[in-house]
């Protein structure tokens, strides 16, 4: 391939990038007549763009139905290449290895922005017998981790432990409230205003006539979540309500759907409480199916 030919497919290369990042994905690209056709070029150019693509991890070609967008299965854990930057980036996104839909949802959504800037994505996943100094000893192992994200094991995250994580010299997000960060160079905490969320939570439920709530604490105990609760407790008291907290002793990696269970039961059988609020999906999935408004 000649240099300008080279010069020719990078830039149509890299205008394909551009626009990947509107789609979601397994979304599926034009055609390679199409993508010709707009981009002005002959079909074998347009072809080969798009076989660099599929190399570097960006799409994924099915023959006969056409080309997509890659997905989880063939981008995660994998350095890609790419002709815009000069060696592999790779963001590290660390979780405990527990069920979450929150977890998921964010897992997601970080991995579909990462595969969309030609970025690779690590899963690190917190275990039982896990801590974080294992974390920090394969950042300092790679020159490719640019940043790091994580979603903390409840009741792990101290001061000693933010400081070893600022030593690391690359950005680190926490998705949890971390009041400890502001003293950090390269630490970053981004949240929800949780206890916005409680209060919009209980009045939502009282509102619709509810005087007598509960609240399942069936999830480990986080920052958040105590934030989240000072809202419902102000909403309750705002609209001279009840309320009940159950629970509040589960710890990380044990059964949160058959704690919910249990407490929902325990309310149930008193027939005091017409609506309550879970901690998470798990709790809704868990309770009992007789009729009663539950957030």
């Amino acid at each position: 391939m000649s240099e300008s030919s080279d010069k020719l497919c990078q830039s149509i290369k890299a205008r394909l990038i551009e626009q990947f990042v509107g789609y979601e994905l397994d979304t599926k690209l034009p055609s390679v007549r199409d993508l010709a056709a707009e981009f002005g070029v002959a079909y074998l150019t347009m072809n080969g763009v798009l076989n660099q693509l599929e190399i570097e991890g960006y799409i994924k070609r099915i023959p006969r139905k056409g080309a997509y967008l890659a997905s989880r299965e063939r981008t995660v854990s994998t350095d890609m290449q790419t002709g815009m930057i000069s060696k592999p980036s790779t963001i590290v996104f660390a979780y405990p290895n527990f069920f979450s839909y929150a977890t998921w949802s964010r897992l997601h959504f970080a991995e579909e922005q990462a595969v969309k800037r030609g970025m690779a994505m690590l899963e690190f996943k917190l275990n039982p017998d896990t801590d974080y100094s294992t974390l920090c000893q394969m950042v300092a192992q790679r020159d490719d981790v640019c940043g790091v994200f994580i979603i903390p094991v409840p009741g792990l995250i101290s001061k000693a432990l933010i400081k070893s994580l600022d030593k690391m010299n690359i950005p680190v997000v926490l998705l949890e409230p971390t009041p400890d960060v502001e003293q950090t160079n390269h630490l970053t905490s981004i949240t929800l205003d949780w206890q916005q969320a409680g209060y919009m939570l209980a009045q939502q439920l009282i509102n619709a006539g509810h005087q007598q709530i509960a609240y399942f604490r069936h999830e480990p105990n986080t920052y958040s979540r105590r934030i989240m609760l000072m809202g419902i407790k102000q909403a309750v008291t705002d609209h001279d309500a009840k309320l009940r907290i159950l629970g509040g002793s589960i710890k990380p990696w044990e059964d949160s759907r058959e704690s919910a269970h249990q407490m929902t039961m325990t309310v149930l059988k008193q027939g005091q409480y017409t609506g309550g609020i879970y901690e998470s999906m798990r709790g809704i999935q868990a309770r009992s199916a007789q009729p009663m408004p539950w957030m």
